[in-house]
């Protein structure tokens, strides 16, 4: 269709199906408690696409398959990322966000994953070229990214496998900021980490560890709080 496109269903535990394809030349919003995408075409090339969940009660859980009517928690697959094409992919949780498993959004070229309460992944690692996550609670996640910003209010635990890192803004969110006591660890043998933005702590001590370092592009944040740079 020309222009945004917003779909949603407001009955509580009502699910959403795609059968054939939806496409959108503005923003596409795709909101309902259960969504059945299918694998099937999500389009909105290059525009924001942003799928959510219709009551304010819910979380979302990505990579499982385990949709179940009744469990309070929109569940999106693989294979149903698999099928989304746009610019940013915005997922947004009104509760907590888990992913499970190797997760990625290959048709977005941003990935932005937005909880209202606490963020975290069971295994494997959230892979994508940009990668925005936000969340109103703590976050543990890992990841595989070159391009990362973090916004958390608690405590964040972020660990990157990925052989370069850059902290930079994406999709609103600044650098790597958190509420509370923040941790951000390359995990790779001579990773490089660059600071391209802020790496803020604003409740807690900051430790940061990557065997090499290119901090002068950005700034490093912690009021009266203890800062530890490791290999």
């Amino acid at each position: 269709t020309q222009g945004a496109v917003s779909l949603a269903l407001s009955t509580p535990d009502a699910i959403l199906t795609n059968t054939s394809g939806v496409g959108a030349a503005g923003t596409l919003t795709l909101t309902a408690d259960r969504m059945a995408l299918g694998g099937n075409p999500v389009s909105a090339s290059g525009q924001i696409v942003t799928l959510q969940p219709s009551s304010n009660t819910w979380g979302v859980d990505l990579g499982s398959t385990n949709d179940t009517a009744g469990t309070s928690t929109l569940v999106l697959s693989q294979a149903e990322l698999n099928g989304i094409t746009a610019g940013t992919l915005r997922i947004h949780s009104p509760q907590g966000l888990n992913a499970t498993g190797t997760l990625s959004a290959p048709g977005a070229d941003l990935l932005h994953l937005i909880a209202g309460g606490a963020l975290n992944n069971n295994s494997g690692n959230i892979t994508q070229d940009k990668l925005a996550l936000t969340a109103s609670g703590d976050m543990i996640v890992s990841v595989d990214v070159s391009n990362l910003a973090v916004a958390v209010t608690g405590d964040a635990y972020v660990q990157n496998d990925h052989a370069t890192a850059n902290i930079t803004d994406l999709d609103g969110v600044t650098g790597f900021t958190s509420g509370g006591a923040g941790t951000l660890v390359l995990r790779t043998a001579n990773a490089l980490l660059t600071n391209s933005s802020t790496i803020t702590n604003t409740g807690g001590d900051l430790a940061v560890t990557a065997d090499r370092m290119a901090l002068a592009g950005g700034t490093i944040t912690a009021g009266t709080r203890q800062v530890t740079l490791a290999s």
